[in-house]
């Protein structure tokens, strides 16, 4: 009976153009806007099929480790997920899941994915 809210933080690297040369206002609105558009279609599925969950997706212009330890703030589980790795030795997380499991309030889990 939770709300859900799903975040994607993105913050374009420098090959964009972001730093050290701004990129048009635009160009990063429609990034964004198509990052938007597959967020939402990849949440649509699950809402259909649940409902009676209301669900918040959003995409964001933001450091997603920031963005994510911020909603954790007011969160009562953050769910982050990684990629599942065939190796063996190292880590097997990323920057963005290692930043929120060190500064995050709320508990979090951590979901594998191909």
């Amino acid at each position: 009976g939770a709300p859900l809210t799903v975040l994607h933080g993105w913050e374009p690297p420098p090959v964009y153009g972001a730093r050290p040369l701004p990129l048009a206002a635009t160009a990063l609105e429609d990034v964004l806007g198509e990052r938007a558009a597959l967020l939402k279609q990849a949440v649509e599925p699950w809402a259909e099929r649940y409902p009676e969950v209301a669900v918040d997706a959003r995409a964001v212009l933001e450091q997603p480790a920031v963005l994510l330890t911020r909603a954790a703030a007011e969160a009562r589980l953050l769910v982050v997920g990684r990629r599942a790795r065939a190796a063996r030795l190292g880590t097997h997380i990323g920057p963005v899941t290692h930043g929120v499991m060190h500064h995050a309030s709320a508990p979090v889990a951590v979901v594998p994915h191909p």
